[in-house]
């Protein structure tokens, strides 16, 4: 985990080995600073939320500006780069909704 702002995990969630949840991104985009700078930078508020009862599967990454909902499950491997609803199944890179459990 990477966390300059705010990263919110509800309760009884459950995150697999090698997953990345971060709340900062890289300022590529600056080429007129060093990268030792850029890398400490934040553009805005960022902000992550994983809501309770939710399972992160093996490897998935949850990149910033994002809310997951509550009793979601993410498939392995997925990147999560927008928020996913209540009680959905997601997978995929970006991670899109395949359906809902309940």
């Amino acid at each position: 985990m990477a966390c300059c702002s705010k990263i919110i995990i509800g309760d009884h969630v459950s995150i697999a080995a090698r997953c990345s949840v971060v709340d900062i991104t890289h300022p590529f985009w600056r080429i007129d600073i060093s990268e030792s700078i850029a890398g400490a930078m934040l553009e805005g508020p960022h902000h992550v939320i994983i809501g309770q009862r939710t399972f992160l599967g093996l490897g998935v990454t949850v990149l910033p500006n994002v809310e997951i909902g509550e009793g979601a499950v993410v498939g392995p491997h997925s990147v999560v780069m927008s928020n996913l609803p209540p009680f959905c199944v997601a997978a995929g890179n970006p991670a899109r909704v395949i359906r809902f459990w309940r």
